[in-house]
């Protein structure tokens, strides 16, 4: 708990740093510019989230969706914990500029 409290607060002062800087404001990265800048890491999450079956699913079988949801989000919550916690701190050490407010709000 104390290591990622401390990552949250150094995430926080690089982040308001680099807001006071006007030449770094556009290189710091929101969710939707994650979008356009990582064009191939966005659609992998998406096909790793099943999105696309999940909503065709519940078009065509809504009770079998409905038994699902709560199984899918848990799962959700193990990927985001497992794999996109650790892959956006790998990122934000080398690019704590660009990815300090994903940190910040992540």
């Amino acid at each position: 708990f104390l290591i990622l409290t401390s990552l949250l607060s150094l995430s926080i002062v690089i982040h308001d740093l680099a807001l006071l800087e006007e030449d770094l404001r556009p290189s710091i990265l929101s969710i939707p510019n994650m979008k356009y800048a990582t064009p191939c890491l966005w659609e992998w999450l998406s096909c790793l989230q099943c999105r696309r079956r999940m909503r065709v699913l519940q078009r065509r079988n809504k009770c079998l969706w409905t038994t699902l949801v709560p199984v899918w989000t848990v799962g959700h919550l193990l990927i985001f914990m497992v794999v996109m916690y650790p892959i956006a701190l790998l990122v934000y050490m080398i690019a704590p500029v660009r990815m300090s407010r994903i940190m910040v709000f992540l």
